[in-house]
């Protein structure tokens, strides 16, 4: 900051008191600008900086959101044990080759790091065994908790989940259906990449565990897609 001194001259009562005066308002007018850019916005920012500590990154807020894509299924049951397990008929000798599928989710981030989402997917794959080629259709919902790790454009994330899944699985030569429910349980991790506020895209992959009589139908599900915030 530079000072200014009066002094060292000695004028009459009356010059003194002008200069003085033109000399204030000259310092006025110079200060008065220096103030509206020092102390009054310094007072907006300290505004500014503790509204942002209370509000959330723009790319974490809380709001609803959903997400749609497709996907992959990779079935790990039915190579490795070899047979498909319905309520009434185990069918051995299963070679299963997986197909592609769709999923949607619809939820609300409630925090930065942590968001909860019901989740549906639409998973298909063809299969050979000793009672001969057939297809099966799984349909799995979850209710999730999504865990972002960041908050900023690039968002990873963990995933579990708990549901439900049908397994119907159809035999092209005899016709028969082998059609069960039970439990599931989905973990898994994905990323999503925000190209703005409320558009992003995401891929993730999570590990789908059916229980009971369909414990044999795991698989890893693939998938990616769009998300909008609103």
């Amino acid at each position: 900051m530079t000072t200014f001194f009066l002094g060292g001259w000695r004028w009459s009562g009356r010059l003194v008191g002008c200069l003085a005066g033109l000399f204030c308002l000259a310092l006025l007018g110079v200060a008065t600008p220096a103030a509206a850019q020092d102390d009054a916005p310094q007072d907006s920012v300290s505004a500014t900086q503790d509204d942002a500590a209370q509000d959330p990154d723009p790319f974490a807020r809380d709001g609803g959101y959903f997400i749609i894509g497709g996907g992959l299924s990779l079935a790990h049951g039915g190579d490795r044990d070899g047979k498909i397990v319905g309520p009434d008929t185990t069918v051995t000798g299963v070679n299963a080759d997986s197909k592609g599928g769709f999923t949607g989710r619809v939820g609300r981030r409630f925090h930065p790091h942590l968001a909860a989402e019901l989740q549906f997917e639409f998973a298909q794959a063809n299969f050979t065994s000793d009672l001969g080629a057939g297809d099966a259709v799984l349909l799995v919902t979850t209710a999730n908790l999504r865990a972002p790790i960041l908050t900023g454009r690039i968002q990873p994330f963990a995933l579990v989940g708990l549901g439900v899944i049908q397994n119907t699985t159809t035999f092209a030569a005899t016709g028969t259906i082998i059609d069960d429910f039970n439990a599931v349980l989905r973990a898994g991790g994905g990323v999503d990449v925000y190209l703005t506020e409320g558009f992003a895209l995401t891929a993730d992959a999570t590990y789908v565990l059916p229980t009971g009589s369909l414990s044999d139908s795991d698989f890893l599900s693939i998938s990616g897609g769009v998300l909008l915030r609103f």
